[in-house]
Order: C-alpha cells, then sequence, then structure tokens
C-alpha cells in the first residue's frame, strides 16, 4: 500500500495541465486517483499488486481542474515503475 501511494505522489509531483492561448501556459496540479489492491494473477496464482485507476484531470492550487497532460507523464512511467517495485 505504501509503494502504491508513492507511486501517486511521484506521479502527482510532475503532474500539469496546459491554460492559456495555445495551451502555451503549464500550470502544475494534483492527480486524482483510486488504488484497488489484488491477491491473484489472472490464472488464479498468487501474485499481490495494485491497480491505479486516475482520472484525466488535475486539480489546480486555485482550485480549477484542468486536462491532464499525458505526454509528460508518459515520459516519467519507467521511473515511477522502478520506484514502486524498489
Amino acid at each position: 500500500r505504501d509503494a502504491s501511494r508513492q507511486f501517486l505522489d511521484y506521479m502527482s509531483e510532475r503532474a500539469y495541465t496546459r491554460v492559456g492561448k495555445a495551451g502555451a501556459e503549464k500550470l502544475k496540479g494534483a492527480l486524482r486517483g483510486a488504488l484497488f489492491g489484488h491477491g491473484s494473477s489472472r490464472a488464479d496464482d498468487p501474485q499481490l499488486h495494485t491497480h491505479c485507476v486516475m482520472s484525466n484531470l488535475v486539480e489546480c492550487a486555485n482550485g480549477k481542474t484542468g486536462a491532464l497532460e499525458t505526454k509528460e507523464m508518459l515520459r516519467w512511467m519507467g521511473a515511477a515503475a522502478t520506484r514502486y517495485h524498489t
């Protein structure tokens, strides 16, 4: 559970939305999601893992929400997964 939360926090630190004319300005925001723990694989073998479902939006400090800039998130996915497994 701790590793899953750390993963979500790590990704949230890198989340932003684009605002302004043609999305020229980046506005940092927090991710919102849910974590679901599982204890078995599809073949019903024991396999502890966590599913993370995130909404496609970020909540900014000013209280507004915007669409998540996913290209940036994909750049950090490998580093976040390594951190999770460590």
